[in-house]
């Protein structure tokens, strides 16, 4: 989980591999099953129909074994998202600064949140209300930089214990 710009799907594709599991991206699925973009879904139907759609999707994709999932950054806005998402899975944090994110996602339109007069202040503003939100689903928080990004995430007892269960299949 994270602010969108945290580098969710970057980090979350060369977990994947690393596990070898499979990786979804939610917003990718969302978009797929409504066959519109979550920027038109919120112009044309709006964030709370939206939200609906996600969290649906969310419950879906928790179900899958043996797949990471790289979650929108709004997810964590409800509660009952933050309950399953934490009851059903081992979760990351990747934690950004408002500079990082702004960086990012400068000059993306595909970002409906952040498409206002003052794209830096409303990242702030999110972030303020989702820290607190994130923290309450995160088993781990991993500071996003980058490519040392996936080298913290080995680096967590919970990942490492994986990572050794998937070497040992593979070497029998």
């Amino acid at each position: 989980i994270g602010f969108m710009g945290a580098g969710k799907t970057e980090t979350g594709q060369r977990l994947a591999d690393t596990l070898g599991w499979r990786y979804l991206d939610s917003d990718k699925i969302i978009e797929r099953r409504e066959r519109s973009s979550i920027q038109k879904i919120f112009k044309d139907k709006g964030e709370s129909y939206f939200r609906s759609v996600e969290s649906r999707v969310v419950k879906d994709l928790l179900l899958k074994p043996q797949t990471v999932l790289s979650l929108g950054g709004g997810v964590v806005c409800r509660k009952a998202n933050r309950t399953l998402i934490k009851k059903r899975a081992f979760v990351i944090w990747l934690s950004a600064s408002a500079g990082v994110i702004h960086r990012r996602t400068q000059g993306e339109t595909a970002r409906p949140l952040l498409n206002v007069a003052d794209p830096q202040a409303r990242i702030r503003e999110l972030l303020k209300e989702r820290k607190p939100l994130y923290a309450k689903c995160a088993h781990a928080v991993v500071p996003s930089g980058g490519s040392a990004t996936i080298g913290r995430i080995k680096r967590l007892p919970q990942i490492r214990k994986i990572i050794r269960s998937h070497e040992a299949e593979a070497a029998t």
